[in-house]
């Protein structure tokens, strides 16, 4: 065996061992960021990502980005969806959004934005990733979208470590009342029944 084929071994070695590492943070730390998985670690971005690049190829992480962040999850574990929520809970607004849809189903999606305190352009899009993470249900009545929350959201915040946390406090307080009104005259069975 030459010096030449000593130092590849060496290589092939030391990169197993910081992908174990990267491996084991990521199932410690399901959704966790990339750069932050580089600070743990003490590499940069682009020792980080090829890497990551790596164990994606071979399926052992899944990245997604979510929020405009580049998230990991064990990719081996089967449940990246409910892990994609949690790592969506992390967020204040879609917290709030989650907490209010899970406190008052079948409410509208204009309704929920005024409640949380921010656009509708918004709320649709933070709804959109909700419900793609399998926490949040759209159904459509013409151009009306009720949301609703689904069985999956409770775990996704005893995972995010949430179950007890402080009641939803909506940005407007008059919010919750206009929101209660205009939809009494909608119940929850009628929307189903379309």
């Amino acid at each position: 065996m030459g010096v030449g084929d000593q130092d590849g071994a060496m290589q092939t070695t030391t990169a197993q061992l910081v992908r174990q590492q990267i491996g084991a943070i990521v199932v410690g730390s399901p959704g966790i960021y990339v750069a932050n998985v580089g600070l743990l670690m003490g590499k940069g971005w682009n020792a980080v990502m090829h890497h990551l690049r790596a164990l994606e190829a071979n399926g052992t992480i899944a990245m997604e980005k979510i929020n405009g962040k580049i998230c990991l999850f064990d990719a081996t574990a089967g449940r990246i969806q409910q892990k994609t929520g949690t790592s969506l809970l992390r967020d204040a607004t879609n917290r709030a959004i989650a907490r209010y849809v899970l406190q008052n189903p079948g409410r509208t999606q204009a309704t929920v934005s005024r409640a949380v305190g921010i656009t509708a352009v918004a709320a649709h899009r933070r709804l959109v990733q909700l419900a793609e993470a399998g926490l949040v249900q759209r159904a459509a009545v013409g151009r009306v979208c009720f949301i609703f929350p689904e069985d999956q959201m409770t775990p996704a915040f005893t995972e995010a470590g949430l179950a007890s946390a402080p009641d939803l406090r909506l940005k407007s307080p008059a919010a919750q009342p206009l929101a209660v009104s205009a939809v009494s005259a909608v119940s929850a069975e009628s929307i189903l029944a379309y």
